[in-house]
């Protein structure tokens, strides 16, 4: 679990603007995310969703009430980048 944190941690770290929530994509990823928060940020569930803008097994996928007309695929990016790379070594 404190992998998942630290690697949510990285890619919250990269974006621009902090997301309003996490929505955790449960399709084909054999664990769960039991916590209603994770880094401070609300947590959402769906088992049928899966981050296709990766290829790497990033479980969650920022989301905001309002977003930035085309910023939000790019802090998605920077997101995932983010968790994609994060070392815990």
């Amino acid at each position: 679990m404190d992998n998942v944190i630290g690697k949510t941690a990285a890619g919250l770290r990269r974006m621009q603007n902090s997301p309003d929530f996490l929505l955790f994509c449960g399709a084909n990823i054999t664990w769960t995310w039991d916590e209603k928060e994770i880094c401070g940020i609300s947590v959402l569930y769906s088992c049928f969703i899966q981050n296709r803008m990766t290829d790497a097994d990033v479980p969650f996928i920022p989301l905001w009430h309002n977003p930035k007309h085309g910023q939000d695929s790019m802090d998605r990016k920077r997101f995932n980048e983010g968790y994609e790379e994060y070392s815990d070594g």
